[in-house]
């Protein structure tokens, strides 16, 4: 239907048609509540999504802040043998949530040490790891923090780091400004303009 318009039963003989040609139980097509979603007034009830990897992720994240001792690990990679980076960045993110409200204590010297997080490559589990270790001043991220810095150049990660360890103050805060200085010419102008009055560094 590029370019063109469709008609509300265009779309639905489509979907159907698509559906029962993938292999989608006719049963669970004809469940779908086209009345409802077309024609009657006001908004169709909330979805009810499958929220067991969701709830999996964040009770690991519980544990990795000694929150959870329900929650059995190994405590190696065996742990997150077949998780998505999805799921590992919402474990993550639960723990950082944790600290932020001061009932997480993560010990990232033994997380690093269980699933070498300072060595992987993908850059959204890298970015909430290092946010982590900002937020707990685990110093020896400092170098990994320094090489992401200057090899990634997306603002999604590159700000809200520099603004972490610029919060962090110290020697963080420090790392930040010389970091930044001596880089600063490998980011986009705008990525400059940002960081720059993120730092307090006037332009």
């Amino acid at each position: 239907y590029r370019l063109s318009t469709v008609t509300p039963m265009k779309f639905r003989n489509s979907f159907e048609a698509y559906m029962l040609s993938h292999g989608v139980a006719k049963e669970s097509i004809e469940a779908v509540e086209w009345a409802t979603w077309l024609h009657k007034p006001g908004m169709p009830k909330d979805p009810e999504f499958d929220r067991s990897l969701v709830e999996k992720a964040d009770a690991v994240g519980d544990c990795w802040a000694g929150l959870n001792n329900e929650v059995k690990l190994s405590w190696d990679a065996s742990d997150l043998k077949g998780w998505t980076t999805d799921m590992i960045v919402l474990a993550l993110s639960r723990t950082i949530l944790t600290v932020e409200d001061g009932t997480g204590s993560p010990d990232c010297a033994a997380l690093d040490e269980a699933y070498g997080f300072s060595n992987v490559v993908n850059s959204e589990v890298l970015f909430k790891w290092l946010t982590l270790c900002i937020i707990k001043n685990y110093e020896p991220s400092h170098p990994v923090i320094v090489t992401f810095l200057t090899k990634q150049g997306r603002m999604k990660f590159v700000r809200p780091l520099y603004r972490s360890l610029f919060k962090a103050g110290g020697e963080s805060a420090e790392l930040a400004i010389s970091t930044f200085k001596q880089h600063q010419s490998n980011y986009h102008s705008i990525c400059q303009k940002m960081v720059s009055r993120d730092l307090g560094i006037s332009k």
